[in-house]
């Protein structure tokens, strides 16, 4: 079934989820599993969200619109306030490591995904999976695998390899025929800084 491992005490079939005809049938029929009404989870994200930032009003989006999809029964994403604001909920690492903790030991979700874009993040991580199934997206493809508890549930990855995109970016740009390239991070995050050498690297074999 499509979700098994660390949520057995909410693994059921029956006749009121959807494509299932009788009880202990399964939508898919290869599955030798119980089945799950995903319809009873709740999941939380964390991330480097800011309301400044158009890239992440697209994950915010379509994190939404799978939750919708799929009929959870919280799904909880809130973009940060502008880093620097001085409020709770501003975009800070601090503020970031506490609300992935917070998430981890709040007892209402069944499952978190974040993102993984600094060290300060590593031990967090492996405390919320640890205890939850957890999926690493946008930052921290290099580490997400070793942060991961003996027995833990951190899932997956979705995103691709930080200096293997700057890189890509770097080669896009050449190829348009800039000649001189600047890449500006916001932080001192392992994951911007390798951005940044990926496109370095690109712009060097250009000459």
């Amino acid at each position: 079934c499509p979700w098994v491992g660390g949520l057995e005490d909410k693994l059921e079939c029956g006749p009121d989820v959807e494509g299932i005809s009788a009880i202990g049938e399964c939508p898919l029929r290869s599955c030798s599993s119980p089945c799950l009404d995903i319809r009873k989870l709740s999941i939380v994200g964390v991330c480097q969200a800011p309301e400044t930032g158009n890239f992440w009003f697209g994950v915010k989006a379509g994190s939404e619109q799978a939750a919708n999809d799929l009929r959870l029964i919280t799904h909880d994403f809130d973009l940060w306030k502008p880093r620097g604001s001085g409020t709770a909920d501003s975009l800070s690492e601090e503020n970031t490591l506490e609300a992935i903790v917070q998430a981890a030991d709040d007892d209402k979700y069944d499952a978190l995904w974040v993102s993984i874009w600094a060290p300060l993040f590593y031990d967090a991580v492996t405390h919320a999976a640890a205890s939850k199934p957890v999926v690493a997206i946008n930052a921290g493809f290099d580490v997400s695998e070793s942060l991961n508890p003996v027995g833990g549930e951190l899932l997956h990855f979705v995103g691709q390899e930080e200096t293997t995109a700057g890189y890509e970016a770097g080669k896009r740009l050449v190829l348009t025929g800039v000649s001189h390239l600047g890449c500006f991070s916001f932080s001192s995050a392992d994951s911007f800084l390798k951005r940044c050498s990926g496109a370095s690297q690109a712009a060097t074999e250009a000459g």
